[in-house]
């Protein structure tokens, strides 16, 4: 049993601390693994068939907290721009646990490695003694170059993104996970490429909200259907090699929306064409230290705002396309919202068992004729910066502790007060297997 328990111990969470965007596990050469007679590190053979199984996964114990200085108003809007709400605080002290597991099955045949790859997240947050539902982050099968199902975009890349506890999600960063079909060419020295095929629907569907037509009629929201026909198209390209990597990747994709309203008389239609583009790079400098770096990332969306990561209009990828709000009339069409951001860190480790990042991070989100105001169509207009730092220390193997904090300012002018300012904190421990 011991021997048993060794083999298939996997750790999920990189030995610098718990990565804020998905680990590299998901890498896209992944399907060329050979896995012969389960002698891969981890694999275990399921009896009486062909298959190798690796099982992994982690329990995490988290405390977060932060103080709002937002002047007046009724919504304090900067703890909830940089970092979930979990039990509906705002600001405050919050403790909440979560587990993941993920079961990784590989069979070896003429056409390469076949791997079917699941894996569940559940948190405790608010939930009482039960806690909350078990979520599917990644269910996707690789069948040599192709991956079915859902697992992180091509739009993504997961190396180069900053440590963090689980609360945050740093403006700037990107780790949306969507439904799928791609092709990926790996052509040896560390370049590949990917194209995708992604659903274009997986942001709320028809659950949309519009408060105006394109006539200028205020119309009640709830009365547009979106009617996306076509996928998003995404392609990506990908360098790894001994200085670091960049990664580069673009989408385009279709915003359909059909309205109506009959007291009104109303009846319209509008098609147009979303896109988006971002650029990573990761260089390491071992001048300062065997295992540091210097990372930077871009993002800009035109019509595709679930691919700029958190925003404005999103606090989390989920959400895509925004605040779908009726008492605030907003305006929900992706087409009208553009987003880019910058974001910068440095990564350094002290020791085999300490490491640390400081970096920055700004973004700007803009929507048309997103809020009615005295009856007039006002637009939307963001800016928004973050500061922050992180440590962690791994005692022992699969087990680190990650220290964060957050300061935030977001100017706009749409709430009460113009201007917001936050500083936030969180501790969490992991442990995998």
């Amino acid at each position: 049993m011991k021997s048993f328990f060794l083999g298939s111990a996997f750790a999920v969470v990189a030995a610098t601390g718990a990565q804020a965007a998905d680990p590299i596990l998901y890498d896209v050469k992944a399907p060329r693994e050979p896995v012969y007679r389960c002698d891969t590190t981890g694999f275990f053979e399921i009896p009486g068939t062909d298959v190798c199984l690796k099982i992994g996964g982690f329990a995490a114990a988290v405390a977060y907290g932060g103080v709002d200085w937002e002047g007046g108003g009724t919504v304090p809007f900067a703890v909830r721009y940089f970092g979930y709400t979990y039990g509906n605080t705002a600001e405050g002290f919050n403790i909440y646990a979560r587990g993941r597991i993920n079961f990784d099955a590989r069979t070896a045949t003429e056409y390469g490695t076949v791997r079917a790859f699941m894996e569940f997240e559940a948190n405790t947050a608010g939930s009482g003694n039960t806690g909350n539902a078990l979520n599917t982050r990644h269910a996707y099968v690789q069948f040599g170059n192709w991956t079915f199902g859902k697992t992180n975009s091509v739009f993504t890349d997961g190396s180069v993104g900053p440590d963090g506890t689980d609360p945050f999600t740093i403006l700037g960063t990107n780790t949306t996970r969507i439904n799928q079909i791609r092709y990926t060419q790996a052509f040896g020295n560390g370049m590949s490429v990917s194209v995708s095929l992604e659903d274009s629907q997986w942001a709320g569907g028809s659950s949309y909200y519009r408060a105006y037509d394109p006539d200028g009629f205020r119309v009640p929201a709830g009365v547009a259907v979106v009617d996306n026909d076509w996928p998003v198209v995404v392609a990506g390209l990908k360098y790894a090699g001994d200085w670091g990597s960049a990664h580069l990747a673009g989408a385009i994709g279709r915003n359909e929306i059909e309205g109506f309203y009959e007291p009104l008389g109303l009846d319209f239609e509008e098609d147009e064409i979303g896109w988006a583009i971002t650029a990573s790079l990761s260089v390491n400098v071992p001048s300062v230290g065997e295992d540091t770096s210097v990372n930077l990332k871009g993002i800009y969306t035109d019509g595709l705002s679930r691919y700029a990561g958190p925003n404005a209009l999103g606090r989390a990828t989920s959400y895509g396309v925004g605040w779908c709000d009726a008492g605030l009339d907003s305006i929900c069409l992706d087409s009208d919202i553009q987003v880019w951001s910058v974001l910068g860190f440095l990564h350094h480790s002290f020791s085999d068992r300490v490491a640390g990042e400081i970096g920055a991070s700004y973004q700007n989100t803009q929507a048309d004729r997103y809020f009615f105001i005295d009856d007039e169509a006002r637009n939307l207009d963001v800016d928004a910066w973050e500061v922050f730092a992180n440590v962690s220390w791994t005692p022992v193997s699969r087990t680190t502790f990650i220290a964060d904090v957050h300061y935030g300012n977001i100017s706009q002018d749409f709430f009460n007060p113009d201007n917001d300012q936050a500083l936030a904190f969180g501790v969490e421990v992991i442990r995998s297997f």
